[in-house]
C-alpha cells in the first residue's frame, strides 16, 4: 500500500503565484510522485485566505484550476482540525508569508500535525535577512560580512553618519522579510531620495528595510538535504544573468532570466563554500532541505546574502536543479522530508512526557494539580 501524502499550497503571499507554480510543476511529475505515494487531499489557499480542500482519487493529481473549481470551501479556523483528523503526511509548498515566516509552523507544533514545515524559529529567523546575515558571520569565520544599515519603513529618517557611508555608493536596497527578491534595487549612487522613496514602496509589505553596499562578484548558491539522519550538501552552483544581478525581474521575468551553472568554480572554491555550508546547517535547523546563497567577491571574499528555508520547487527553480544534479529527485525530497517528521513526531511526543513527569513531580506534595 501506497503512503498518503497530502499537500498544501498558494497563501497570502507576494509569492502566492510562485506557490501556484510550484504545484502545477508537481503535477508535471505526477508520474512518478504517484508511483511511490497516494495523494490524499489538496488544499489551496488563495490569496485572500480562503480555504479549498480537494480529497483526491486514488491514482489522481488534479489540475489547479480542478482543485479551485471542484474543492470544498473550508472555514479557515478549521483548517488545522481537518488536518488532525486526516493524520496524513503535509508537504507544504507555501512560500513567503504564512508559508516560512513561523505561522503555519506555529499552527502545526500546537496541533501537533505531521508536516514539512518545519520549526518556528527557525523560519521566523529565515524571513529576518538582518538577523540571519549576523548568526551566519558570527559562525563562518571564512565568512566577509557586507556593510549593512536596516531602516525602518514607516520612519527611515537614518541617522546622516549612518547613512554617510552608503550616500554615492552603489547599493542595493531590500524588504528584510520576504522573498523572491520582491522589490529588491540595485542604486548605482545612492541619495538620501532614494532610501526615502524605498520606504514609501516597502512600508506596505514590511516594517523594516536593508540598506546594502554592492559586493561585485558571482552570485553563488549551496543547496541541503537532510536525509537518513545527516545533512547531504548539494552541488554548489553559480546563478548566472545577464546584468550580474540576481533581482526580482532575472528570478522570474521569463525573457531576462538566469542560467544556473554547477562548472563555473574551481575545485578549491567550491570546497569553501561547501564547508561554510556545513558551519551553518547545524545553527539553521532546518526541517529537511534549504539553500545558502552567497556573492564571491572579485577578490576572493565570501560574502553571505541569506539562507533559504522556503525554496522554491518550480520547474525553472534553483533546487530541484541541484537534486537532480545530485542524483536525487523529488520524490527524494518528500521521502525524506516525510522520514524527517516521524524522528520531530517521537521527539515531541518524548517532551511532552517529560514535560508532565517534571511538573508532576514538582507539584507533589503541594496539593491537586491544576487541571
Amino acid at each position: 500500500m501506497k503512503t498518503q501524502i497530502s499537500l498544501i499550497y498558494g497563501g497570502r503571499s507576494t509569492e502566492h503565484d510562485c506557490s501556484v507554480s510550484m504545484y502545477r510543476h508537481f503535477r508535471v511529475r505526477r508520474e512518478e510522485i504517484l508511483a511511490r505515494f497516494q495523494l490524499a487531499k489538496v488544499i489551496y489557499i488563495d490569496i485572500s485566505g480562503e480555504v479549498t480542500v480537494l480529497a483526491c482519487r486514488p491514482g489522481k493529481f488534479p489540475k489547479h484550476e480542478d482543485v479551485v473549481s471542484s474543492g470544498v470551501k473550508v472555514p479557515s479556523d478549521d483548517l488545522p482540525k481537518l488536518l488532525k483528523m486526516d493524520n496524513v503526511f503535509l508537504f507544504s509548498l507555501l512560500q513567503g508569508q504564512d508559508g516560512e515566516d513561523g505561522r503555519f509552523q506555529a499552527i502545526s507544533e500546537f496541533f501537533d500535525l505531521k508536516s514539512s514545515c518545519g520549526h518556528i524559529l527557525t523560519n521566523a529567523v529565515g524571513n529576518d535577512k538582518f538577523l540571519q546575515h549576523q548568526i551566519a558571520v558570527s559562525v563562518a569565520n571564512d565568512l566577509t560580512p557586507v556593510q549593512t544599515l536596516m531602516c525602518r519603513s514607516r520612519d527611515p529618517d537614518p541617522a546622516e553618519s549612518d547613512l554617510r557611508p552608503f550616500i554615492g555608493r552603489e547599493c542595493v536596497l531590500k524588504p528584510n522579510t520576504g522573498g523572491g527578491s520582491f522589490l529588491t534595487e540595485l542604486v548605482s549612487s545612492l541619495t538620501e531620495e532614494d532610501v526615502e522613496s524605498f520606504a514609501g514602496r516597502a512600508w506596505p509589505f514590511c516594517d523594516h528595510f536593508l540598506v546594502q553596499r554592492r559586493v561585485a562578484g558571482r552570485d553563488v548558491t549551496c543547496g541541503v538535504l537532510h536525509r537518513h539522519g545527516r545533512p547531504k550538501l548539494l552541488p554548489v552552483a553559480v546563478l548566472e544573468t545577464a546584468s550580474n544581478f540576481f533581482g526580482y525581474e532575472e528570478k522570474w521575468i521569463k525573457d531576462v532570466g538566469y542560467e544556473v551553472n554547477f562548472d563555473a568554480l574551481t575545485d578549491e572554491v567550491a570546497e569553501r563554500i561547501r564547508r561554510i555550508t556545513g558551519q551553518l546547517v547545524s545553527r539553521f535547523d532546518y526541517h529537511t532541505c534549504c539553500r545558502f546563497d552567497y556573492m564571491l567577491g572579485e577578490n576572493g571574499d565570501i560574502h553571505f546574502l541569506e539562507v533559504n528555508t522556503g525554496r522554491g520547487l518550480t520547474e525553472a527553480s534553483i533546487y530541484p536543479k541541484m537534486l537532480a544534479r545530485g542524483g536525487l529527485s523529488l520524490t527524494d525530497l518528500l521521502s525524506a522530508s516525510m522520514e524527517n517528521e516521524g524522528r520531530n513526531v517521537e521527539r515531541r511526543k518524548e517532551f511532552r512526557q517529560h514535560v508532565q513527569s517534571v511538573r508532576v513531580a514538582s507539584c507533589k506534595g503541594h496539593g491537586e494539580l491544576a487541571a
